[in-house]
């Protein structure tokens, strides 16, 4: 969920940087295969894959023998394909093609140019599943391909749909250890994720210029884009539950980091022309407050074993702020990052005497009441702001409790004591944490509840701005 106080993902205004698809030689030998498919009629066909199928790591399988610059080919193919889908990717090396039971001479090339059949090399992986700890999602070889029938080559070939396979081949994308290594690769990025697309349930583009775009030739893989068009990112967006502004900005820098200059400046211009950024503008009204000066003496964050260790009082409570500010999600919020929390509060009167009582103000803090939830919300004691807490937490990523009162052993006065001097709507959103007092010792906690906490504020202050504050 995404407040509308964040950018705005707009797929219509994507569309404006888009022109139509090119006339490919692909499309004009294939018109019966190369339709346009609607969102809709997508939806009906491609079911959206459940949480578990969307966590499972995508396996390519490497076959063949690979030269040093292949190497570093398969290695850039696994971090795109993981950018662009979100996934883990693993790879598993299978050196003898033994996968490969029908091979012949190129028809265009002659002697001394084996081809493997594409088709029977996909079948013989699937039916050999006890072989692989995992599903093979795809295949890449460094040898060239053809699929049967007619065909001289092909580039790649997918079993579509769920549960789909594909097989890439670099024979033909470029000379991997040659000067110019770094076009091979980024053909090569592109086919690989082209290929992912049709295992995910994608047909061929003829909408716009698309990672999608069917491909006839060399000619035609020259015209086809790294990016997905509109179109094609709102399918995968909805069958994988797809953030897609996150993958426009983590292709951008998968881009950046291998040196795609173009394809970089491209992704820069979709963010640019696909966001909208709109700002609470009211004064006010919703406060987030978080102090960050309990115990100098003591300023430790160590990360070992799955937890933090430190004096986490001192900075939890801003290190989830902060993350949820700078994703900009709190547009409008009023952040305060707070002193004398362990003396006076003053800093926290000072933002009391600011604040009215239609206004929210959220705390941001650590607790020592034991659980095993993400987060916890105490001192929540007001009807209507439990209700808005209950509503934004719907279908939330994290877990939470909702407290009455407080149940921290350590301390039992906190900065929602001064603000809830002038208004019932005050809570205390705590991050649990054990291991003693909080205040000065070493106590530890989960990284995943900074993380929920950092989302809990998204939540809150969305559902806010929805709803305003009557």
């Amino acid at each position: 969920m995404i407040p509308q106080c964040s950018p705005i993902f707009s797929f219509e205004n994507l569309r404006t940087i888009f022109p139509e698809a090119p006339a490919t030689s692909w499309r004009s030998d294939n018109p019966d295969e190369e339709v346009v498919v609607s969102f809709e009629k997508f939806k009906k066909s491609a079911p959206r894959l459940s949480e578990s199928e969307r966590t499972k790591p995508f396996t390519i399988l490497a076959v063949g023998e690979f030269s040093p610059g292949g190497h570093t080919a398969l290695r850039a193919c696994q971090e795109a394909l993981s950018k662009c889908f979100h996934r883990d990717v693993q790879v598993q090396a299978m050196e003898d093609p033994k996968l490969v039971d029908s091979w012949r001479q190129s028809p265009l090339e002659g002697e001394d140019w084996p081809q493997a059949n594409a088709t029977g090399l996909l079948d013989n992986i699937q039916n050999a599943s006890a072989l692989f700890p995992d599903k093979i999602d795809m295949c890449i070889v460094p040898f060239d391909l053809w699929p049967g029938d007619d065909w001289n080559y092909v580039f790649g070939l997918a079993h579509c749909g769920d549960g789909g396979l594909s097989v890439t081949s670099l024979w033909r994308l470029g000379d991997f250890d040659g000067h110019r290594s770094g076009e091979a690769i980024l053909r090569a990025v592109k086919t690989v994720i082209h290929e992912a697309g049709h295992v995910f349930g994608l047909d061929h583009c003829v909408e716009h210029p698309c990672c999608m775009n069917g491909s006839n030739n060399y000619a035609d893989g020259e015209l086809q884009p790294l990016e997905f068009c509109p179109s094609c990112l709102q399918k995968l967006s909805w069958k994988l539950d797809l953030d897609p502004l996150r993958h426009i900005f983590d292709m951008q820098r998968l881009c950046a980091e291998w040196g795609f200059a173009t394809e970089a400046a491209r992704y820069e211009e979709m963010i640019a022309s696909s966001t909208e950024t709109v700002i609470y503008e009211k004064q006010g009204e919703f406060f987030i407050s978080a102090h960050g000066d309990t115990n100098y003496d003591h300023a430790v964050v160590d990360y070992r074993g799955g937890f933090l260790y430190g004096t986490l009082d001192n900075f939890v409570g801003v290190k989830a702020v902060m993350d949820a500010s700078f994703e900009g999600h709190l547009n409008g919020a009023r952040v305060e990052i707070t002193y004398g929390e362990e003396r006076d509060m003053e800093g926290a009167a000072e933002i009391a005497s600011l604040v009215a009582p239609e206004d929210i103000v959220v705390v941001v803090d650590v607790t020592g009441y034991l659980t095993d939830v993400d987060v916890v919300i105490e001192k929540c004691s007001d009807p209507w702001l439990q209700k808005l807490v209950e509503q934004s937490f719907q279908g939330a990523p994290f877990s939470y409790e909702i407290l009455d009162g407080c149940q921290d052993p350590i301390s039992q006065i906190d900065e929602t004591s001064i603000y809830k001097q002038v208004t019932d709507r005050c809570l205390l959103l705590a991050i649990p944490c054990d291991g003693g007092d909080y205040n000065s010792h070493i106590v530890r906690c989960r990284p995943s509840s900074i993380r929920a906490a950092s989302q809990a504020l998204q939540l809150l202050f969305g559902q806010f701005v929805k709803q305003g504050r009557k």
